[in-house]
């Protein structure tokens, strides 16, 4: 990637203030409202800028740095404020394609590097009002956001492929494999995120190799063919296209058939993330994957909102959330809808705009978010394909964001994969749902596609055959993806009219009605029924059941295991309160054929409530650092509507408070797994809204309690044990108190580990074990509560047998031989004879079983001698070795 120096980023900065003025409005300026957001969402000293022609001419050609700067005093006064350094294309020149980089715009696109202490979207705001300079953005921090069938042995675990759960909710992928397609090799997928292991067992033989037509690396700091194998994009490339029926690790969506030989759709990995960091140039990725064969681009990756203590910056999604939903132009233009954009139109088609792919044209795949809000740039952009995440029950995903940018979910809950060094693994997340939606819309272009199919073809099967029964449009994540649905869509013919249906149920603004089942050309039953509502009779009878009018409203339901003649109840929800509604019915094949709408009735909505947040908890919220425990909350809302729920944290608390939701429907947990914060008081709120604006909130005051010292209640006692693997319990409670009530870590030291081992059972309980027949060792504890606070504490062990008033250890000896008496401190004569009977040492000294009195006998010669020892009125003799 070419760079242009110091003197030539101030050349063509200069050269800005000498082009004319287009009067567009700039993004970076106080109307896109960023000099209100926070630095966090921004990577440091880094700005992406669009040129004008004029000026993007100066850039590429040079020219004199004194005469330019002599255009604009004030604009080289800013480039010294800014301290730019260095600048570079974001779309690299690419020789094949460059007339068509040209032609789309990609070439004034420049990525700036600067070393000023400005804030990036401070930077983007002064650089937007240089003429010649369009438009200038901060840089996003990014983030990586049953049965079997083949005999791939980890398949049973995919239950994302084929759930046999009652609550079931996949893909829908077997019938497919069965009747139409397993995926095929002339359909390549780009996976712009980390490195693909392409040495794995279940991913080498359809993954592209990296060479000037393949895959290849995007980092900043590693551009080229070196790429680096990590978990997240290995784990999303397995979900597209691991090998099927290989006898090996798991199965792809559109991993073909090993055993029938039919190879599955190919691999790109095009990577914009190493170590969990992206330093990356994410848009070219697209690009260039659009340029190389790719027809399918799976982006399993967002933007970054949080700050370094894990608080969500709702300013900076909101304002980029809102500037990616803007169509890309004047101010609103960027790299990546560019990018997005030029891989819609360019993929699957050479230079001259001929289609050599299996498509015309290609699809974004986007994966929504997981912060659990409405925000999820750049995936709200219209030119992809935004994907949701729901769990195998078919609800949605807690941490899914949602919205009605959001065109469709897939499964994002316990997905297994392939990680690299053959391996597998189980991850969360709409980076897991989003691979299975391009992997469906690869097998719809291995079995569909061809000369003269488009993107547009392939949108319309992919959204107009997915499953919108089983998700309902409350949960704002759009239909689910169904491989089987987009396959068959538009083939057949529809059902017959539906005989008979009414209106049994209003709740707020849910309406329940029951249909009777009428049969299809084949005599079977409809497999589902479209419900519309419209104000008027005549924009109803108006309406094309397929494709609805922004303005009428509609739900999905089916038939299930319903004959012909039965009847079935369906809802139709999210319409407006307090207002009257014309209700008609259609039914539907599964290719989405769908019959002459029939009249149901008027009706006329309620009210709205907002959500009820209930607790049982009764207790002052007051924590120590050591505390584990949760807080239950149940949450309802009583018109049935899906509900929001949110926990914000204080700021200022670095501590462990997180909300789960509960196995049981409509509980929530606040797990408290122990306050890591500093002492003092903090202020929460749990809040939970419904789709409509109300709310409720449980505000959360609570107190973080100062950390105490451990006491020591009273010193340690010695102990003897007898004999080797003697043992003693000691409970140490009854030594060391933490008036926090705190569990104590013990930190062990043993003077002599060959006479005594020291281990911590259940607790306080500390078990002594005597390793040797005779010995004494010294040992030391430190107990630390959970705050970190400690103290010290110490006793002896000696070891000798129970019957034993004295010893003299070690035996044989070669420098110093202890002495041990009674358990009570007192005086001992101590007299040591050698082999010959001449007294060599002779003294009065103080000593005890824990105290022993030392004898230096380094210098003695080796030989046996006699020990003589008086105390107590008793005599005591022992034979010493000295070596």
């Amino acid at each position: 990637m070419n760079r242009i120096p110091l003197l030539t980023a101030l050349m063509v900065f200069l050269a800005c203030a000498c082009a004319k003025d287009t009067g567009m409005p700039r993004a970076g300026t106080a109307a896109r409202g960023d000099s209100a957001v926070s630095s966090s969402a921004f990577v440091p000293g880094q700005l992406t800028v669009f040129l004008d022609e004029e000026t993007t001419r100066t850039v590429e050609n040079g020219g004199g740095v004194q005469a330019t700067r002599a255009c604009s005093s004030d604009m080289a006064s800013a480039l010294d404020e800014l301290g730019v350094v260095s600048m570079e294309r974001v779309f690299p020149v690419d020789e094949e394609f460059e007339d068509r980089h040209r032609e789309f715009g990609l070439h004034r696109w420049y990525r700036v590097h600067y070393v000023g202490t400005a804030l990036p979207t401070a930077a983007a705001e002064r650089l937007g009002l240089v003429p010649g300079v369009q438009n200038a953005r901060p840089v996003n921090k990014l983030r990586i956001d049953a049965e079997t069938f083949f005999n791939d042995p980890l398949e049973k675990n995919q239950w994302h492929y084929h759930n046999s759960s009652p609550s079931w909710a996949d893909v829908n992928i077997v019938p497919v494999w069965q009747k139409y397609t397993t995926g095929s090799s002339k359909v390549i997928v780009a996976v712009v995120d980390s490195g693909i292991d392409f040495n794995h067992e279940d991913l080498a033989d359809a993954v592209v190799p990296p060479g000037d037509n393949g895959s290849r690396s995007f980092m900043l700091e590693n551009s080229g063919y070196r790429i680096v194998p990590e978990s997240h994009g290995t784990h999303v490339a397995g979900t597209i296209g691991a090998i099927n029926n290989n006898g090996k690790g798991v199965s792809g969506i559109a991993g073909g058939d090993a055993k029938a030989g039919k190879a599955g759709v190919r691999l790109m990995s095009c990577q914009i993330f190493q170590n969990g960091l992206s330093g990356a140039n994410n848009a070219a990725a697209i690009v260039w994957a659009a340029d190389h064969g790719a027809v399918i681009c799976n982006n399993s990756w967002g933007y970054h909102f949080e700050d370094d203590k894990g608080n969500y910056d709702k300013a900076a999604a909101e304002s980029t959330h809102f500037f990616y939903l803007q169509p890309n132009k004047g101010a609103y233009r960027d790299d990546i809808k560019d990018a997005i954009d030029y891989f819609n139109t360019h993929a699957g088609k050479d230079k001259s705009g001929r289609q050599t792919g299996p498509m015309a044209g290609g699809l974004v795949c986007f994966a929504a978010g997981n912060d659990g809000r409405t925000y999820g740039p750049p995936a709200c952009y219209p030119g992809c394909l935004s994907v949701g995440a729901i769990t195998s029950y078919g609800t949605r995903s807690t941490f899914s964001n949602y919205g009605d940018w959001v065109d469709i979910c897939a499964p994002g809950v316990s997905i297994t994969s392939t990680v690299p060094n053959n391996g597998y693994a189980v991850m969360d997340g709409t980076s897991m749902a989003c691979p299975h939606v391009a992997g469906v819309a690869a097998l719809v272009v291995s079995y569909c596609g061809g000369e003269g199919f488009t993107r547009d073809m392939l949108w319309e099967k992919m959204v107009g055959g997915a499953n919108s029964a089983d998700v309902p449009a409350s949960y704002r994540i759009g239909p689910l993806a169904d491989a089987l649905g987009a396959i068959v869509y538009g083939s057949g013919d529809p059902p017959g009219k539906v005989p008979q249906s009414e209106i049994t149920n209003v709740k707020s603004n849910i309406v329940t009605v029951s249909v009777k089942v009428p049969a299809d050309r084949d005599g079977q039953p409809a497999y589902g029924f479209r419900l519309l509502a419209a104000s008027s009779r005549e924009e109803l009878d108006a309406s094309n059941p397929r494709s609805p009018s922004a303005s009428v409203h509609y739900g999905d339901f089916l038939s299930r295991d319903a004959g012909v003649g039965d009847t079935v109840p369906g809802t139709i929800g999210d319409l407006d309160f307090n207002s009257g509604y014309y209700l008609a019915v259609s039914a539907f094949d599964y290719g989405r054929n769908f019959s002459e709408l029939s009249y149901v009735g008027f009706v006329t909505t309620g009210s709205n409530h907002a959500p009820v947040i209930a607790s049982k908890y009764s207790g002052d919220f007051k924590f120590h650092v050591h505390d584990r425990f949760t807080i239950a909350f149940d949450i309802s809302d009583e018109d049935g509507h899906v509900v929001n729920v949110q926990f914000e944290k204080d700021e200022k608390d670095t501590g462990a408070l997180r909300l789960i939701e509960s196995q049981r429907s409509g509980e929530y947990l606040l797990q408290v797994l122990g306050i890591a914060s500093e002492a003092g008081t903090y202020h929460a709120v749990l809040r939970a809204s419904d789709n409509y604006g109300l709310s409720a909130e449980y505000p959360i005051d609570y107190e973080v309690l100062p950390n105490q010292e451990p006491v020591v209640l009273k010193p340690m006692e010695n102990v003897i044990l007898n004999f080797v693997g003697d043992s003693r319990k000691i409970d140490m409670e009854q030594y060391i108190v933490d008036p926090d009530g705190e569990t104590f870590s013990y930190k062990i030291q043993i003077s002599d580990n060959s006479v005594v081992h020291l281990s911590q059972n259940n607790g306080s309980v500390l078990t002594l074990t005597a390793l040797a027949d005779s010995g004494l060792a010294t040992v030391t504890l430190t107990a630390t509560d959970a705050g970190g606070k400690s103290v010290v504490t110490s006793f002896k062990v000696l070891v000798r047998a129970a019957e034993q008033e004295f010893q003299a250890f070690p035996n044989p000896v070669v420098e110093s031989l202890y002495v041990a008496t009674g358990t009570s401190y007192g005086t001992a004569v101590i007299s040591l004879y050698n082999s010959n009977g001449a007294r060599v040492y002779s003294a009065s000294v103080q000593c005890s079983a824990f105290e022993p009195a030392r004898i230096d006998m380094a210098k003695a010669g080796p030989g046996v001698y006699t020990l003589v020892v008086e105390y107590g009125g008793k005599v005591f003799k022992s034979s010493i070795i000295k070596k």
